[in-house]
């Protein structure tokens, strides 16, 4: 996050800037997680915001950070094991609130 930032503008401005998507994010979060990536780093907290967009919407990814869509049933390895749960439970919420098929 830039000084000044809240999470959802640093969310917002990292999703344009790595995808070219614009943005407004759902909300509440859809996740909030306190993980450390390496046994000598301090824990970091995560917050996830989801948008629901049509699956034709064109990527346009920053240079070295490849991004795609994917189906949900495809299977994605994150840093995390509970990841994939996390995206599971955010899919079916959003279904639930009619989003989706």
């Amino acid at each position: 996050m830039d000084l000044g930032e809240t999470p959802r503008e640093a969310a917002r401005r990292e999703l344009l800037e790595e995808t070219g998507v614009r943005a407004e994010l759902l909300e509440p979060p859809a996740a909030v997680t306190v993980r450390s990536y390496h046994p000598d780093w301090s824990a970091t907290v995560g917050v996830t915001f989801v948008e629901v967009l049509d699956r034709r919407t064109k990527l346009t990814p920053e240079e070295g950070q490849p991004a795609a869509w994917l189906p949900l049933n495809q299977p994605w390895q994150g840093w995390f094991s509970d990841d994939r749960l996390l995206m599971r439970q955010c899919t079916d919420r959003l279904r639930q609130q009619g989003h989706g098929p």
